[in-house]
């Protein structure tokens, strides 16, 4: 039986606009058979088809035209080296500020961190302002609740990141949902951090639920003080 379709219509996936569903059914593998895929435009101009999942993970941001620039530009991001470390950095600070499926995004996009403008469009920015990263260094927001920008991020130890963590539950300032609970679609998921630790406790139906798990999960650990009603 087939999953419940996702409606991605009119959304954006770094490039790529979801203008509509193509009536093929297309699958190269037996698990992939009977899915249709996505009618996309590039902001290139390009009409492309893409998977749901491609789109959703995050596999698929273009029609192919930004990773033939930033590959010609950078070179690093080529095939015959694969990926430098200064490059993954920056695909994984897209991955937890903007795609829900990343096991960090509860505690970076969740919570309103975003790139600048300046970065999230083209890595060729993020390399000029930040330079390549240091072997044995980790990208380090200087003011933990604020955004990935120029201004507010150096190349820093893991000690140093790691006394700049926050230490408490994720807070969802901009919902107004209690702390530790995060809205997923039509649910609500639990999620707290503690003593430098993450918790994921799950996803509920309503936020009642996931509130509580929150709050057993921090009477366990005697935080109970970092519980906040928003």
């Amino acid at each position: 039986m087939n999953k419940k379709l996702i409606d991605l219509w009119g959304m954006r996936f770094g490039r790529l606009l979801v203008i509509g569903r193509s009536s093929i059914i297309t699958g190269a593998t037996e698990k992939q058979a009977g899915q249709r895929k996505w009618r996309c435009r590039c902001d290139c101009g390009n009409l492309c088809y893409i998977r749901s999942g491609e789109l959703r993970y995050g596999k698929a941001t273009s029609c192919g035209c930004y990773n033939a620039e930033k590959n010609f530009k950078h070179g690093h991001a080529t095939r015959e080296k694969g990926k430098s470390r200064t490059y993954t950095t920056w695909q994984e600070i897209l991955n937890k500020c903007y795609n829900p499926n990343s096991p960090s995004y509860a505690f970076y996009g969740g919570r309103g961190i975003t790139l600048c403008k300046r970065w999230f469009e083209n890595f060729d920015n993020f390399l000029s302002d930040m330079g390549e990263k240091p072997k044995g260094l980790t990208i380090e927001r200087i003011n933990n609740d604020g955004n990935y920008e120029p201004e507010n991020c150096k190349w820093g130890t893991y000690s140093e990141q790691n006394r700049n963590k926050r230490h408490g539950p994720p807070r969802n300032k901009t919902s107004g949902l209690p702390t530790g609970v995060i809205r997923s679609g039509k649910k609500f998921r639990g999620a707290v951090t503690i003593n430098c630790k993450y918790h994921y406790l799950g996803t509920f139906e309503t936020t009642e639920q996931a509130k509580e798990a929150v709050k057993a999960r921090l009477r366990e650990y005697g935080k109970e003080h970092l519980y906040k009603e928003f």
